[in-house]
């Protein structure tokens, strides 16, 4: 039998062989650990023409509830492509929680698409813009605004103000007096983003609140009639508004049964991530399904069903606004203001008018379709319907008219 030589190991060049062995059983590690993650799946989907995937089959209007039906075949999770581009879809609020808050650090970003955010003057809206510098400091000014536009709501003295001529100058003109001039640009387009997502959503919100009303005046007199033991004859307060605890309720349910944004603004992982076994590539795009979440039966029993009743009970299921604004560090920055301009609107509204039915020139009533299919540039707002605001009595009026005076 040969003996080993042990050259090698009695001479000076051992050092180097010992290095050069060394770095193959790592590149042989690294190579057998990206052979191992190239195996991981991508979330399953339906399958499309290559390259082209289904284009052709996402609707470019209730693209929805087209992920919504995906949802009912391949799962909570699932992959669409479209020119290439994958598309993972979440559907359920626990994967989006998962995914976009406790990784929040990772699926922050939002896709690119630089030369059309450049051809619709979209570069610095926002919610479109990466978690750079410019995102802090926008949400810095954003906040500012929010703070100080809070402070002076008074939508009746606002009315009147802006009739006679005397409103006060604008919270975004103001705050470009006070901010330096390094910081204009952006807060002018900070404040174009509370324009247009304001206005869209407000529009939206109200639209679904009377139709809920007008569909179900059971619900509507029940909150009239919690209004009146709570406000005793007067307009709603800050602190009236924190007694009310079926208002509250179905004001939950007006945000779960039509939510205004039923996809969410995407974002784009910083890098390679996996969930429950799947891999999400770091240049996919991650959607979550507003919508299918609004619908799903396991949080919400009956989902189709507008039930103020389901959030009075011990154990209530998860509040839509904790995904209805977004989930994680892209979370609307305006949520709270939002939803105290939403409780002092209604709360007005319903102490002081009823919603009732339209009719027409024959005096007959205008049918209500609740299924009527959806508009909006920002927000998924119902078509217009017919109804009409009736005041619930002269104290009412007469309240609205101190109101308006003051």
């Amino acid at each position: 039998m040969p003996e080993l030589s042990t050259d090698i190991l009695n001479s000076e060049s051992w050092p180097v062989a010992l290095a050069a062995s060394t770095a193959l059983l790592i590149a042989v590690s690294l190579l057998y650990a990206r052979s191992s993650a190239s195996k991981k799946s991508l979330p399953p989907g339906p399958r499309g023409v290559p390259w082209i995937g289904q284009v052709f089959d996402i609707p470019l209007l209730h693209t929805h509830l087209y992920y919504t039906e995906l949802a009912a075949k391949y799962g909570d999770i699932y992959t669409v492509t479209a020119l290439g581009q994958k598309l993972i879809v979440l559907n359920t609020y626990q994967i989006a929680f998962d995914l976009l808050a406790k990784r929040g650090s990772i699926h922050c970003n939002r896709p690119p698409f630089p030369y059309l955010r450049r051809f619709l003057g979209l570069e610095y809206i926002a919610p479109l813009i990466n978690t750079d510098h410019s995102w802090k400091e926008g949400r810095r000014l954003y906040q500012t605004l929010l703070n100080k536009e809070v402070s002076r709501i008074n939508y009746s003295k606002d009315i009147t103000s802006q009739a006679n001529g005397t409103a006060e100058e604008s919270f975004v003109l103001g705050l470009l007096r006070e901010q330096s001039p390094a910081n204009e640009h952006l807060l002018k387009v900070t404040g174009l983003t509370n324009m247009v997502a304001g206005a869209e959503t407000t529009n939206g919100i109200c639209r679904v609140f009377v139709l809920a009303m007008l569909l179900h005046p059971k619900v509507q007199r029940k909150v009239q009639e919690e209004l009146d033991q709570v406000l005793a004859q007067d307009l709603p307060s800050m602190d009236s508004l924190q007694n009310l605890p079926y208002f509250d309720a179905v004001l939950k349910e007006v945000l779960r049964w039509r939510p205004l944004t039923p996809i969410s603004i995407p974002t784009v992982p910083t890098k390679d991530d996996t969930y429950g076994g799947y891999l999400i590539p770091h240049d996919s795009i991650v959607i979550q399904n507003t919508w299918a979440i609004s619908r799903d039966e396991r949080m919400y029993p009956d989902a189709e069903s507008f039930n103020p009743d389901r959030w009075l009970v011990p154990n209530p299921p998860v509040d839509p606004r904790l995904w209805l604004f977004g989930i994680g560090r892209r979370i609307c920055p305006g949520m709270q203001y939002a939803e105290l301009v939403y409780l002092t609107m209604f709360a007005t509204l319903l102490a002081t008018v009823d919603i009732v039915p339209a009719h027409d020139s024959d005096g007959k009533e205008i049918f209500v379709d609740p299924t009527a299919p959806t508009t909006g540039r920002v927000a998924s707002i119902p078509n217009e319907f017919s109804y009409s605001l009736r005041p619930r009595s002269d104290a009412a009026v007469a309240l609205l008219r101190e109101a308006v005076a003051a």
